[in-house]
């Protein structure tokens, strides 16, 4: 009998516990910048620059004062964060030129994927810098009134709005959850249909 009253007991408990977090799940943020160091904001102490958001972030919600990059660069660093793999395992050391065809493996479970599970909406904003597959048809040129497939989207992101790679990396667009918002205004480095 004794057994069986514990048995309930626990049932019971693990019950309260998971509603209670159910009724109270936080809103997660995370902010990924490329090259901020872990002084370049107030919060942690920089008097120079003035970032008041950031500070209120802070105040408001979790720091992390002891962490380190998987790697040095953007793409590695990115699937290193998504899939919890070191980036060699996952076979990503450097960063992904955006006419590369190599992307964040679709096999891997994720972050946002995780998340969802728990009731999460997810969205990205930004630099994605995994690779997606632009609409060639002859294989060299982008089409750029067709949508982007492989996008941050098919590793377990709702909604995103972001670019390739870096800002000084051709095609110049934002890509809003697929579809291209505008065909690029700069022309270096990219070959147009004509």
């Amino acid at each position: 009998m004794k057994a069986l009253i514990q048995l309930l007991n626990n049932i019971i408990l693990t019950f309260l516990i998971q509603n209670s977090f159910a009724t109270e799940k936080p809103n997660i943020v995370l902010v990924l910048a490329d090259d901020l160091g872990w002084s370049d904001l107030a919060c942690y102490g920089n008097t120079f620059h003035e970032t008041p958001n950031l500070n209120r972030m802070a105040k408001e919600g979790m720091r992390f004062t002891q962490a380190y990059a998987a790697a040095p660069v953007c793409s590695p660093y990115r699937a290193a964060l998504l899939s919890g793999y070191y980036p060699a395992r996952l076979g990503i050391t450097d960063y992904l030129r955006p006419d590369s065809d190599e992307h964040l493996s679709h096999d891997l479970i994720t972050l946002p994927e995780e998340l969802k599970k728990m009731g999460y909406e997810t969205g990205m904003i930004g630099k994605w810098h995994l690779g997606w597959d632009w609409h060639k048809p002859d294989g060299k040129v982008i089409d750029f009134t067709k949508a982007v497939a492989n996008g941050p989207d098919i590793n377990g992101f709702d909604r995103y709005y972001a670019h390739c790679g870096s800002l000084d990396m051709p095609p110049y667009v934002w890509v809003d959850t697929g579809i291209i918002t505008a065909a690029p205004d700069r022309e270096e480095g990219v070959t147009k249909a004509q």
